[in-house]
């Protein structure tokens, strides 16, 4: 019955190697990797991903072998998988890249800087990286204009030199121009001369529409009198799109009427002030096409404003009249904007809500915001209410509340002042335990300068007052505690007695540095 056991787990653990030498696999007991440098080797070795001792098949060996290759610095890679188990690579690097140069068509003018600024010598380009150049190369060509361009790159004298092969095929050209809609007070030639395009020379490419485009709108919004800025066409637009014939353009142009922009209730000298011009609030003049949703974007960015100043009930609408013309087609349309600031509100009174672990008074003082005048209060402004929260929150955060969340809810009080109310989720107070320095034991670190060092990124130095045995801190949340140096007995550090702790309960937090053979810092308690 043991006999049967035995070679039965013999048998077992036959099967394992048996099995490897049916499918061809073997150990490998050495790598040997010929030809290149040493960056070469080490790049091939570490593309390889064999090591000595493991077992490798065959199918693995050439998969290996396929890996270095992508590596894409080998003119060839070639390897073999001995019976004994060793493993030799032979490799034939690309040399460094010295000149190259164009054949074929010749390179357009616009291109001749930008259509392959990546080549550089000293490079060395494999076969991925030349597919990458020729990829890049036709794309930029397709842009320019030249949707049937094809560009080869060779690499010649193991790779020291390249040939770049170009050929550009037939551009695309915007044969012809076709202009819809009313182009009154504007001529035909004027149009395509101020687009920049010539049917039969231009290039139909997407730059090229987009910039069409642009010069249309600035025509139209710059067509003002010289002693007005705001009467241009700003309502006119120019649409390009391609015709159904290939070649062809259709131009949509619809100047628009001429446009009187103002407003009522706005001062034109508060813009020495620093109050934004009407053309800024309205971005009529600055958008690449008209819409209807951009008058209201000029009422909002307004009210804005005037809120963000402290005037929380500002109210701002506008009118649009037709002056000349018809409605259908009108010729002069008026805008105007009528401002309604309402009162100026001055800052009131602060509330708290939620707050438990913190006082009222502690809080209020971190929200003291300076006088206007050095006795009148702040204008309630967004800046200012944003203020208020955002000190609250960081005076938690000092104070070891992590997750707290500020939320302000501002009311109206009775004296016509902006009273904010400020709704605290303190959520729970955490405390430092426990600060560790861990040091090597070299006599030559200073371990006491390196402790009190780490004392000193989590808290300001202690400083002792004049006259007495008091220590006090300049941190602004640790005023009116006061403290005790106590000297301590120098030794080396133990488990037992940590080498420097910071004992009482008043404080928010306790220290202590556990070091190697540090000498003990002296013992502070807080009094």
């Amino acid at each position: 019955m043991r006999l049967r056991a035995v070679l039965g787990i013999g048998l077992l653990a036959l099967a394992p190697a048996g099995a490897q030498e049916a499918d061809g696999f073997r150990v490998l007991n050495a790598i040997r990797i010929e030809g290149g440098d040493e960056d070469d080797r080490r790049l091939a070795a570490a593309a390889l991903g064999l090591k000595p001792a493991q077992s490798v098949s065959v199918a693995g060996f050439q998969q290996a072998l396929t890996a270095v290759r992508l590596v894409d610095r080998f003119l060839s890679v070639e390897g073999r998988l001995g019976e004994d188990g060793s493993a030799e690579l032979r490799l034939v690097p690309l040399r460094p890249l010295e000149t190259w140069r164009w054949e074929g068509d010749a390179i357009p003018s616009s291109l001749v800087k930008t259509l392959l600024p990546e080549l550089r010598k000293g490079q060395r380009q494999g076969p991925l990286s030349r597919a990458a150049l020729e990829r890049l190369a036709e794309r930029r060509l397709r842009e320019a204009g030249y949707p049937a361009a094809t560009v080869g790159v060779i690499s010649t004298e193991e790779g020291r030199s390249l040939r770049l092969v170009l050929s550009l095929g037939a551009p695309a050209l915007i044969r012809e121009i076709r202009i819809e809609g009313d182009l009154a007070p504007y001529s035909r030639e004027k149009l395509l001369k101020e687009a920049g395009l010539d049917p039969g020379t231009t290039s139909w490419t997407p730059a090229v529409i987009r910039e069409a485009q642009m010069r249309l709108r600035k025509l139209f919004v710059n067509d003002h009198r010289w002693w007005s800025l705001h009467d241009g066409r700003l309502e006119g637009t120019a649409q390009l799109t391609p015709g159904a014939d290939p070649g062809l353009l259709l131009l949509e142009v619809h100047p628009g009427p001429k446009v009187s922009l103002g407003a009522k209730g706005l001062n034109p000298l508060k813009t020495l002030f620093g109050q934004p011009r009407l053309a800024e609030f309205v971005p009529l003049a600055r958008a690449e096409r008209y819409s209807p949703s951009l008058l209201e974007e000029g009422a909002g960015r307004i009210t804005t404003y005037f809120r963000n100043q402290g005037y929380p009930e500002a109210k701002v609408r506008y009118e649009r009249v037709v002056r000349a013309g018809t409605a259908e087609r009108p010729e002069a349309v008026a805008i105007t904007y009528f401002v309604e600031k309402g009162p100026r509100r001055s800052l009131g009174r602060i509330h708290f809500e939620g707050n438990r672990e913190l006082s009222e008074e502690e809080l209020r003082k971190e929200v003291l915001l300076p006088k206007r005048f050095l006795f009148l209060p702040p204008h309630a402004k967004t800046e200012t209410v944003k203020a208020l929260e955002d000190r609250v929150t960081a005076y938690y955060l000092q104070r070891g509340f992590p997750d707290v969340q500020v939320r302000r809810r501002v009311d109206t009080g009775a004296d016509g002042s902006v009273e904010v109310r400020l709704i605290i989720r303190e959520g729970q107070r955490r405390f430092l335990d426990a600060l560790v320095l861990e040091l090597p034991s070299d006599a030559g670190l200073p371990r006491g300068p390196l402790s009190k060092s780490l004392l000193l990124a989590f808290s300001d130095r202690v400083s002792p007052v004049a006259g007495t045995n008091l220590y006090r801190t300049d941190r602004r949340h640790f005023k009116g505690y006061e403290g005790t140096l106590e000297g301590t007995p120098r030794g080396p550090a133990s488990a037992s007695s940590p080498p420097c702790r910071w004992y009482g309960t008043t404080w928010p937090w306790w220290w202590r540095i556990c070091a190697s053979g540090c000498p003990p810092p002296e013992r502070r308690s807080p009094r």
